[in-house]
């Protein structure tokens, strides 16, 4: 029997939030924008495609202004994210628990493939993870639905594993889409005690996910 269990990155494994305001904001100034971002609205915004960091403040933005954001938001975010970002507490123990008891272990993010992989290595977890799957760079401009991305992604991934039972966490309502859409059962993560109807559980604490019983 394989048991799956994936994880969203930013918000649920890392706290990011501090992260990508300082870039975002960084990345306004340079574009000579008077608007920055608070961290409220990176909590709006976080886990869409990193266009809509900016379409969402200015909704006409044209297709050159756009692709101006993203080429200074990306290099932006290879500064201040790593100086800002910290793990969730208790990610790593309950995955490191999961992975003993031979659990298949996957990061899913609207990041590239290769941002998920700086990431897990800034933090020396890359080792715990079967597989990272990324929506990759050419996609940042949105457009998409990102729960069902992220669910095609990970119906993929289970179909090739040949998993038996799939588990999915996430801090949004995109991952939790993404997990119906895949079949699992879901942990909504919100510290703050919100629930999702569409989750299976609505968890406030990653010890949760072992007191639930179901993994």
């Amino acid at each position: 029997m394989t048991n799956l269990f994936a994880t969203d990155l930013n918000g649920t494994l890392v706290d990011s939030k501090l992260g990508h305001r300082e870039a975002l904001n960084e990345t306004l100034r340079q574009m000579g924008k008077r608007e920055r971002a608070s961290l409220r609205y990176i909590e709006k915004v976080m886990g869409r495609p990193l266009a809509d960091y900016y379409k969402t403040l200015f909704p006409n933005a044209e297709e050159e202004e756009i692709n101006q954001f993203l080429s200074i938001m990306i290099e932006s975010f290879s500064v201040h994210v790593p100086r800002h970002e910290k793990l969730i507490p208790y990610s790593v123990e309950v995955l490191t628990e999961l992975k003993r008891r031979g659990y298949n272990l996957v990061v899913i993010s609207t990041m590239p493939s290769r941002g998920i992989s700086s990431t897990l290595r800034r933090h020396g977890i890359i080792e715990l993870f079967d597989s990272m799957l990324g929506i990759e760079e050419t996609r940042q401009r949105g457009g998409y639905d990102v729960g069902e991305e992220k669910g095609r992604l990970l119906r993929s991934y289970t179909e090739r594993v040949d998993a038996d039972r799939v588990f999915m966490i996430g801090d949004t309502e995109y991952d939790i889409n993404a997990g119906v859409l895949a079949g699992a059962m879901t942990f909504y993560f919100n510290p703050n005690g919100r629930k999702n109807n569409r989750a299976t559980y609505s968890i406030r604490n990653w010890k949760e996910v072992l007191s639930s019983r179901i993994v």
